[in-house]
């Protein structure tokens, strides 16, 4: 196509290569903002929201929120892999992570979930696919942040670093978000289940 009257002929090239440059640009930007919310909020709050009521949660707040974030996070991986194809990326090391994370995330962490479901509305209570539900969400998460901190450091290797508040902004709120996720997760259920214990032992005195 023959370049607009008054525009000369470089700067159609210069305008072609602005382009071309600005397109994976903005899709790895968005892809960085996309999975940092979807790891770092979304996934950890909505997995915290079970402890409410298991019975009322599960099908009204926690499972249809986990679905609405899974798609909200397939999407920044679709930038990523645009711009890993584009820049010749797809083989780094935060690729393969973060494509085995979202896969076991999408496949099987989504279908034990529902087959826990169907078992607690059939018997009311637990599985084994609740306990495999439950760690390897966790395992997803903790995995999904610490790429995020690989995918920082690789946006520094190739030229184009990430601005530092926005590294500083991740690592504080992953932070923040960890202890609670923590707290609530793991820690609160062993105390309370050690205060059970303790509650039902009664020593015998003679």
């Amino acid at each position: 196509m023959e370049p607009s009257p008054g525009i000369s002929p470089f700067c159609g090239t210069c305008g072609r290569q602005l382009a071309e440059k600005q397109g994976p640009s903005m899709a790895l930007a968005a892809h960085g903002v996309i999975l940092s919310i979807a790891f770092v909020a979304l996934f950890p709050c909505f997995a915290i929201s079970i402890h409410i009521s298991y019975a009322k949660t599960v099908p009204r707040i926690h499972s249809p929120l986990q679905l609405v974030s899974v798609a909200f996070a397939n999407t920044g991986v679709g930038l990523g892999i645009y711009f890993g194809v584009t820049a010749n990326k797809i083989g780094s090391c935060h690729s393969i992570i973060g494509l085995l994370v979202m896969g076991f995330l999408t496949l099987f962490q989504l279908l034990m979930g529902l087959v826990q479901h169907i078992h607690f509305q059939r018997t009311g209570g637990k599985s084994l696919f609740t306990y495999m539900h439950r760690w390897l969400g966790r395992l997803i998460i903790v995995l999904g942040i610490v790429n995020g901190g690989i995918g920082f450091l690789a946006t520094k290797d190739q030229g184009d670093a990430a601005p530092a508040g926005a590294i500083v902004v991740y690592s504080v709120v992953a932070g923040v978000v960890g202890v609670a996720y923590t707290l609530v997760e793991v820690i609160l259920p062993v105390r309370s289940k050690a205060h059970d214990a303790q509650k039902g032992f009664s020593p015998t005195v003679t």
